[in-house]
């Protein structure tokens, strides 16, 4: 067992560094989650707007996946350091959870990208069409024209039917220059024209959605299916882990085996002296027998006779028979014990 225990030994700090690296990365991941879900909430919650009529969850979502991501890569370092199987195992279990959400996250938006583009658009236009320059979808509105800029829904000309535009023209944030643009000039239709952005903001958001759309879904998908790497780390691990305490109880079992003959071996000494003092009468009286038949005397030397043969085979008849009585006596006695 000793040379297997070597062999596995190797593997298992091989598989601990890799697993320790990649719990780190996990960890890495989850801290950038939940600073875009942070970043998301404070700083892009108005242009969120124009996506949707409603508040959106997502970063609700962003923060609490990236702070649950963050826990459990701790708990991945933690439970690597420490080599317990079932650490890992329950580490094993919360990556395939993890793998699973990414995956439905990155199919329904893929799926679903025709939705939000159609409201974008119905959004959009309705915040151009109800501008005013003060509530949440015109700061929205301003914001990404500046960003990206665009004009209007599809150019420019949307701003022309905006409930707005008889007052105060197409808004500042659609010029290219601010110091060259006046608000004489953006209620006029023919010079507005040669000073704003030409290119409306709808076209402009769907176009990078569609060209960088296979980019998106593979680095989602990337993320996703990299769990799958940890949770073969981890699986793995645990299972030579296991396998190494398996290997290291054969030893004490032999030990235990050899307690196990040392008092086998002592039982008929002891079942012996037992015996005597159970039976001290019946013992005493075959080991004399044997002891005196044993030692009897010898017959004297130049005696002839029938009866000096007759008296020694008689002798060691009898001492046959004493041996005969006491070996059975004492396998009979060991059988019983």
């Amino acid at each position: 067992m000793a040379p297997r225990r070597m062999e596995t030994k190797p593997v298992i700090f091989c598989l601990k560094t890799l697993l320790l690296f990649y719990s780190f990365i996990f960890w890495v991941t989850g801290v950038v989650l939940l600073s875009v879900g942070l970043w998301w909430k404070f700083m892009l919650a108005p242009y969120m707007l124009l996506v949707s009529s409603d508040h959106s969850n997502a970063p609700y979502v962003l923060t609490g996946t990236g702070a649950a991501i963050v826990l459990f890569g701790l708990f991945g370092c933690f439970a690597t350091c420490r080599g317990r199987p079932w650490m890992l195992n329950l580490y094993a279990v919360f990556l395939s959870l993890v793998f699973m959400a990414e995956l439905v996250a990155g199919i329904s938006g893929f799926v679903f990208r025709h939705e939000i583009k159609e409201t974008f658009l119905a959004t959009y236009s309705e915040a151009v069409m109800k501008y005013d320059g003060r509530d949440d979808l015109s700061v929205a509105v301003d914001g990404v024209q500046r960003r990206l800029h665009c004009c209007g829904v599809y150019n420019y000309t949307s701003w022309f039917s905006s409930a707005s535009f008889p007052v105060s023209g197409i808004p500042s944030s659609c010029c290219v220059s601010l110091s060259d643009c006046s608000g004489a000039d953006l209620k006029n239709s023919t010079v507005a024209a040669r000073k704003v952005y030409k290119q409306g903001c709808y076209e402009l958001v769907t176009s990078f959605i569609e060209s960088n759309m296979g980019i998106i879904a593979g680095v989602t998908f990337g993320i996703a299916f990299s769990q799958l790497v940890g949770m073969t780390l981890a699986c793995c691990l645990s299972r030579f882990i296991h396998a190494n305490q398996y290997e290291m109880a054969p030893p004490r079992a032999a030990a235990a085996s050899k307690q196990t003959v040392g008092l086998s071996d002592t039982k008929p000494r002891l079942t012996r002296r037992g015996t005597e003092r159970n039976h001290p009468g019946h013992g005493s009286s075959l080991l004399s027998g044997l002891q005196g038949e044993t030692v009897g005397q010898r017959p004297a030397a130049g005696t002839r006779g029938v009866q000096g043969q007759t008296a020694a085979s008689r002798k060691q008849e009898t001492s046959s028979m004493v041996r005969g009585e006491l070996i059975e006596w004492f396998v009979h006695h060991d059988a019983i014990i």
